[in-house]
């Protein structure tokens, strides 16, 4: 197979020789327009904004001075710096919810005039209208940021107590404009692990913990989403969603930025501490019985001090830990996909019955350790870990329908009733998973003559470690005999003239051993050059920099297939019965002592069998050991083909200016992003006889590829007045193709596909082009009262080069074989708008002025083109594009209680298109959707006793399905259900 690909001797010199010569050419260009427009300044003034009662530093203050159009916007610890020449000014400080505050103050040449400007002076944060108290004084940080920021921004901001009244990272920022959460579709998980932006694929995401990019690594190390689940709320201050990027950020977030910022020590003066102890019970759980090994209830606990301390109280250290130890259920009824025999009538190709399960414990620790020598220095350094160790299992009994089955009770193409023979299958899993994430940052604020100088150097890495020594999957069946399917909806049901409760009926037919190691390391440093400058009447700043990212994936798969060859008819579920065992071993039945009462929510009652994969491993173990499980000959080969080792190296640089005339601010700038790929693997291909790796086709490669980005982009906001203001941006953004897709391995099965019967071809191409998208926002946002806001906005991305998985039967290079490659899209475009409403109702008599109701309304339509022909007429959505979202909620603040209700809602989304496996044209009827849920969650707290808080949360309580189906809500994808769960916590905060 003919490949277009450089070689890596060539790829290092274009990287020398252009690429670099393009960055070196394009920093200078950007030093000199720097430094020919910059204008000095005489003099400072520095200070910090602070809230009187609790000494904690207000972020998002916007300080400004009488005579000039000079701005600045108090950072997250409330500290401000203004350059401006010699004279007096008078200084305003403004402050959502606030009165603005007015102080005179002189400043002289040459010299730095410190300023603090303390804001309220009761016990409680006390505001124009009210007083804000606990949760609703953290939307009024996030919201004041939100509101001085320059370019369009989201903000999750931590209560009075340092606290986030939600779960996890995920379930915070689901309260915000445009945001979904999604969970893991086959593991027992049931809260939130990735966000969607927008609809975007959580790919299309950037994560960073304190500016320094995340990477969680998983077990097919195919993904660059960061499960959010990993990284404990509970180390968070704040959490910043940009949804238009600025020069000075990563390029790579058309769906947007999430940067979760932990605690400073000089956030809060003096001494801090809070801990946090909860206990959490799951319903599902009780439908268990037996010694079934997972069981209620669940605990948490977390706790932090943060202080300042030395003789100048220069020096500050902030240090929290966070342990949980919960189990999830969940229990699935589905579909193993449609066919059609070739005719128009639909039946299913299998019913499955699943319980999922997911012991996890995590834990975490992060630290922050600052120093501040000088009013202009601060150096700082932040370090995390974060480690989830989860147990993770699925039960399956799943009944197949062969073709050629009768059909009856014919409705919307698809059966009513199928009666087909078929084989019952057994399976039981148990994998051992250890994922980490640690980071560690240092980062340098000084100021260098008139340059501000932010520099900052980190390590990241992301692990995933299976257990080779536990992990099993097993596989027990029956011969074809023959199966009844009627469809009733999302609760389809299922005959059988098998007995599904007599273990001898079910046969050994395979066991896998096999697991995966996945090590992602980054190293990233960089340096951000900010000087204040004047630029036809306007004050404002010019800014350049750049940023080296060095990124290495080792992904090592290990295939440990065991299959049935030499036990057929001596093991099944009710025991060996085979040649004796060595040493007298004895394998008895392997049926669990622990069962389930009902399944999915009630709905079905038939007793089933559950596996033990405890007794699985030690019997296995016990055959393999007695040289009657002969592992399969190419496991060695495979796990070979399956490995490999990728660099992506990324070398950006840029500038950008941001200046203010009046009420109007601009900031406009480009970014040039070089990115450098390298893979190292083995191709390979299977016998056509056999199913097993030619070892004579197995062979190595080392591939590269380097391309250059230039994403420029401008941002408009103009103040109407200190409450409404618009915004306008556009910007260009990119998202790099997943590892899986640019490894360009590859395996070429001529025994032929499991599903499609067909001789396959599997690569990824190491030439495909990052995903561009140019992106524009217009919108419009009015804040009132204390911590009120209104806002709406249009938003528009034209996308080209959009990344997915393609079929061709015609491919020249592999004649007869269906490739399956990873391709480059035309073009695609996603448009919509939203909407957001967040209100306390103080004007109402008290106690009912504690009442308010937050809403926010998203929609996004979207097309992509794919180039394919057997998508040439077809309007298809981009995955998991969300049209509809919807988050509402009524809340209470008032005195010593808080309570809130939300609600989430999504409508349908598509997750996946089929081909027609005789034609393999496209198949609109049997494109998979994920249906529209609900999701009702309440939280309420109450201050007991000074400084002590009690805490009932209640997740999932309407107990809402997961569904999907397939084309029509006629033909089931999968209906699950995780019913309600819920925590009592107690936290101390002083």
């Amino acid at each position: 197979m003919k490949q277009k690909l450089k070689s890596h001797a060539r790829r290092s010199a274009t990287l020398s020789g252009v690429s670099l010569g393009k960055l070196t050419r394009f920093t200078a260009t950007a030093a000199l327009c720097l430094a020919a427009s910059l204008a000095y300044a005489d003099g400072r003034i520095t200070g910090r904004v602070t809230d009187a009662a609790t000494r904690t530093g207000l972020p998002g203050a916007e300080v400004s001075l009488s005579g000039t159009n000079a701005k600045a916007v108090t950072a997250t610890d409330g500290s401000f710096s203004l350059s401006v020449p010699a004279g007096t000014y008078e200084l305003t400080t403004y402050y959502l919810g606030y009165p603005s505050q007015t102080i005179t103050t002189p400043v002289n040449e040459g010299a730095t005039t410190p300023t603090l400007v303390s804001l309220g002076n009761s016990d409680t944060v006390t505001l124009e209208a009210f007083t804000v108290e606990g949760t609703r004084e953290g939307q009024a940080r996030a919201l004041n940021q939100q509101r001085t920021s320059t370019n369009l921004t989201s903000i999750i901001s931590s209560d009075l107590s340092g606290q986030f009244p939600d779960k996890t990272i995920a379930d915070a920022v689901k309260r915000l404009p445009g945001i979904t959460v999604e969970t893991d579709t086959d593991t027992g998980g049931s809260e939130g692990r990735y966000i969607t932006i927008r609809g975007m694929n959580a790919d299309f995401n950037a994560v960073s913990i304190n500016g320094m990019r995340a990477t969680v690594a998983d077990f097919g190390g195919s993904s660059r989403r960061v499960p959010l689940d990993v990284v404990s709320v509970k180390s968070a201050d704040q959490i910043e969603v940009t949804k238009a990027l600025r020069p000075d950020q990563d390029g790579d977030g058309i769906g947007g930025a999430v940067n979760i910022v932990t605690r400073s020590p000089f956030d809060r003066e003096g001494l801090y501490a809070f801990a946090e102890t909860a206990v959490g019970y799951s319903e599902l759980l009780d439908v268990y019985t037996g010694d079934y090994p997972y069981s209620n209830p669940n605990y948490e606990a977390s706790g932090g001090v943060s202080t300042v301390f030395g003789k100048n109280k220069n020096y500050g250290i902030s240090v929290a830990a966070n342990f949980r130890d919960r189990a999830f259920v969940k229990q699935r009824v589905s579909t193993g996909g449609w066919g059609t025999d070739g005719g128009p009538t639909y039946y299913p190709i299998s019913v499955i019955f699943q319980d999922f399960f997911d012991d996890v414990s995590a834990a975490g620790l992060n630290s922050t350790f600052e120093w501040r020598p000088t009013e202009d220095t601060k150096v700082r350094f932040d370090f995390s870990h974060s480690e989830r160790d989860t147990e993770r299992g699925r039960q399956r009994l799943a009944y197949s329908f062969n073709p050629g089955g009768a059909a009856s009770n014919i409705s919307d193409d698809t059966a009513g009733t199928y009666t087909a023979n078929g084989r019952k299958r057994y399976q039981v899993r148990q994998f051992f998973e250890e994922q980490a994430i640690t980071n560690l940052v240092g980062r340098v604020e000084t100021k260098v003559g008139d340059w501000k100088l932010d520099y900052f150097a980190g390590a990241n890495r992301g692990s995933f470690d299976g257990d080779p020594a536990k992990d099993i999957q097993a596989t027990f069946r029956t011969g074809s005999t023959s199966n009844t399917f009627t469809n009733n909806g999302y609760l389809p049901g299922v005959t059988t003239v098998t007995n599904v409760t007599t273990p001898t009926n079910f046969a050994f037919d395979g066991v896998n051993r096999g697991t995966a190691f996945t090590t992602d390391d980054e190293l990233s440093t960089g340096l951000d050059a900010k000087h204040d400058a004047s630029l036809f009447g306007g004050e404002g700043f010019w800014k350049t920099g750049f940023k080296v990212r060095l990124f290495d994936r080792d992904y090592d798969r290990r295939e440990l297939l065991y299959r049935r060859t030499g036990l057929t008819g001596t093991w099944n579920l009710g025991g060996y019965t085979g040649a004796a065992l060595p040493g007298g071993a004895v394998i008895g039945s392997s049926v669990a002592d622990y069962n389930a009462s009902s399944y999915v929510d009630g709905n079905y009652t038939s007793p089933r069998l559950f596996l033990d994969p405890e007794l699985l491993r030690d019997y296995s173990n016990t055959l393999i050991a007695a040289g009657r499980l002969a592992p399969s000959v190419d496991n060695a080969l495979r796990s070979r083909i399956f490995s490999y080792e990728a660099e992506e190296n990324i070398y950006a640089t840029y500038g950008q200016s941001q200046f203010t005339w009046g009420k109007i601010t601009a900031l406009a700038g480009a970014r040039i992003e070089l990115t450098d790929v390298n893979f190292t693997g083995a191709n390979g291909s299977t016998d056509a006889g056999t199913g097993n790796v030619d070892p004579s086709t197995v062979a190595a490669y080392d591939l590269g590829n380097d391309y250059v980005n230039v994403l420029p982009g401008i941002h408009l906001r103009y103040d109407q007045n200190r409450n409404l203001l618009y915004r306008f941006s556009v910007t260009q953004s990119i998202a790099r193709p997943r590892l899986s897709d640019l490894n360009p391995s590859v395996f070429e099965d001529a025994f032929g596909d499991n599903d499609l019967f067909l001789p396959t071809v599997d690569s990824g191409d190491i030439n495909l082009k990052p995903t561009r998208s140019t992106n524009v926002d217009l919108g419009v946002e009015y804040y009132f009262g204390a911590a009120s806001v209104l806002s709406g906005g249009v938003f528009y991305k034209d996308m080209k080069d959009n990344v997915y998985r393609g079929y061709d039967f015609a491919n020249i290079n592999f004649p007869g074989f269906l490739v399956r490659q990873s391709l480059n899209a035309e073009r695609a475009w996603v448009a919509g708008y939203e909407l957001a409403y967040d209100h306390q109702f103080t004007f109402l008599p008290s106690p009912f002025d504690g009442f308010g109701v937050f809403a926010n309304y998203t929609f996004a339509e979207s097309e992509v083109d794919t180039g394919l022909a057997q998508f040439a007429n077809v309007n298809l959505p981009l995955f998991n594009q969300v049209k509809h979202t919807v988050n509402a909620g009524l809340f209470y603040n008032k005195g010593v209680l808080a309570s809130r209700l939300s609600l989430l809602y999504r409508t349908e989304s598509l997750i996946g298109v089929e081909v027609d496996a005789d034609t393999l044209d496209y198949d609109p009827k049997l494109s998979r959707y994920q249906g529209p849920s609900t999701t009702l969650d309440f939280t309420t707290s109450y201050e007991f006793i000074r400084d002590w808080t009690v805490i009932l949360q209640l997740q999932n309580v309407l107990n809402e399905p997961g569904q999907g189906y397939d084309g029509s809500e006629s033909r089931i994808d999968y209906n699950e259900y995780t019913d309600w769960s819920a925590s009592l916590a107690i936290r101390w905060n002083l």
